[in-house]
């Protein structure tokens, strides 16, 4: 049975945008790694170095590849999907916080919403915000 158009996009997009969130993860792993154990560099600004490798490799990723996008200016998109990455850092700590810190359940049931919640928001806001399709695009069928 072949699959409507809008459901193969959207299966295609689901499969690259965790490919691409993968890939950064693992820039991120390997970014730390090596700053911290073989560089001896402080945890919070190997953090930080590796957010912005893994931010990159992300964006990028997301913005030619997940949504081949070409919409909105380089700049505009980049700013959105920054708010974006933010705001699934901040659901990230707010569902452990409600987990772990409220609820008292084990700290790997925080992982729920880092796996499963926080992906799943970055996606649709990724989609239909950051590198949404111009509406005024001849041909766009949403």
């Amino acid at each position: 049975m072949k699959l409507p158009w809008r459901e193969r996009n959207l299966r295609g997009q689901v499969l690259r945008f965790g490919t691409v969130g993968l890939s950064a993860t693992a820039i991120h792993a390997g970014v730390y790694t090596l700053l911290t154990a073989r560089w001896h560099i402080d945890a919070l600004p190997a953090t930080a170095a590796a957010f912005c490798c893994a931010f990159g490799i992300s964006f990028l990723g997301h913005r030619y590849w997940t949504f081949a996008h070409n919409g909105s200016a380089f700049s505009a998109s980049l700013l959105k999907f920054l708010c974006t990455s933010l705001l699934g850092l901040c659901s990230n700590a707010y569902i452990a916080w409600q987990l772990v810190d409220r609820m008292h359940l084990p700290a790997s049931s925080a992982l729920i919403g880092v796996v499963f919640l926080t992906p799943l928001l970055v996606f649709v806001l990724a989609r239909f915000w950051v590198f949404a399709a111009p509406r005024h695009t001849p041909g766009y069928d949403g």
